[in-house]
């Protein structure tokens, strides 16, 4: 369904409401036309520490690379779990520089911790930036936060047995696992 017209108005409005349908139908078609003649798109995105915007922007990049018809829906899942990871570890771990070890002591602490951190100086300042370069046959991401950042090579590896019962520290093995390059 794409309207919807009462009984006693479609006389009057049924044109109308077509010329409507054929209209967006039509700029649909027309953007994907446009798209045959992309050479590349370049985003910018800039978030604070609110965790809240990156579904939305996630959700906008997943329509991207489904236009693009770069990937199946199961890729495009995978993608989206891996930037849902990278923007996550970016505000929390990056930004707020709160540790995963004490989330696994007491996630409510860890939770409260994120909170405090969000509204206090230096963390309530730092952004969160994902740029985004998409062309006809590949879309590359690039997120930075603006902690002081860490050494990946010193994190516990989450396959280990005794790392797998633990609440967090998957999330670099998923980005690793579900991208075709990250550094």
């Amino acid at each position: 369904a794409a309207s919807y017209i009462p009984k006693k108005f479609l006389k009057e409005d049924v044109v109308l409401t077509l010329k409507r349908i054929l209209s967006l139908t039509d700029a649909h078609r027309q953007h994907f036309q446009a798209l045959k003649c992309m050479a590349r798109s370049e985003f910018h995105f800039i978030l604070g520490n609110d965790p809240a915007y990156i579904l939305p922007i996630i959700n906008y990049l997943d329509e991207i690379i489904k236009m693009l018809k770069l990937c199946d829906a199961t890729e495009r899942l995978r993608i989206g779990v891996a930037l849902q990871e990278a923007c996550l570890n970016a505000i929390y771990h990056g930004n707020l520089e709160v540790s995963s070890d004490l989330r696994q002591e007491d996630e409510s602490t860890y939770h409260r911790m994120v909170q405090m951190r969000r509204t206090q100086p230096p963390y309530q300042g730092r952004q969160v930036t994902i740029d985004v370069n998409a062309t006809p046959n590949e879309v590359s991401y690039v997120i930075r936060d603006q902690g002081p950042g860490f050494d990946p090579s010193v994190l516990p590896d989450p396959s280990e047995p005794q790392n797998l019962e633990k609440i967090g520290g998957r999330g670099i093995l998923l980005i690793r696992m579900f991208m075709d390059l990250v550094h």
